[in-house]
C-alpha cells in the first residue's frame, strides 16, 4: 500500500477509499478542497510547490496564488505583492485583515502543440 502525503491545504492525513478507489481524507473537516476524491496514490503524491505562510519571502512584483481562510467566496486568488502592498484584479485586499496568508508560485502552463 501507497504511504499518502497530508492534505497540503490543511495538513490532515489522506486515505484511499475502498468504495471509490480514490484518495481522500481521512476525517471529513473543513479543508478547502472539501471532500473533493483524486484519482490515484501517484497523482496525489506528486507535489508542485507548497503554500508558503512567509508572506515577506513572495516576489515583488510576480504573479502568484495566493490564499486567505477568510475569503469565504474565493479562498485561492491570482495576485501579486507590490512592496508591502498585495494587488488582484479578482479580490479588494484592503486592510490587514484582508491580506493574504499564504502564497505559491502558478504552475507552468501546458506547452503548445
Amino acid at each position: 500500500m501507497t504511504d499518502l502525503k497530508p492534505c497540503p491545504f490543511c495538513g490532515d492525513p489522506m486515505k484511499m477509499s475502498m468504495a471509490s478507489e480514490m484518495v481522500v481524507h481521512v476525517t471529513q473537516g473543513s479543508c478547502i478542497i472539501g471532500s473533493m476524491g483524486f484519482v490515484s496514490a501517484g497523482a496525489w503524491n506528486t507535489r508542485t510547490p507548497q503554500w508558503n505562510p512567509d508572506m515577506k519571502a513572495a516576489p515583488d512584483c510576480v504573479d502568484l496564488l495566493l490564499y486567505q481562510e477568510g475569503w469565504a467566496i474565493n479562498p485561492v486568488i491570482v495576485g501579486r505583492r507590490q512592496g508591502s502592498t498585495w494587488l488582484s484584479d479578482a479580490w479588494d485586499i484592503d486592510g490587514e485583515d484582508q491580506r493574504p496568508t499564504h502564497w505559491m508560485p502558478l504552475p507552468t502552463p501546458p506547452e503548445g502543440e
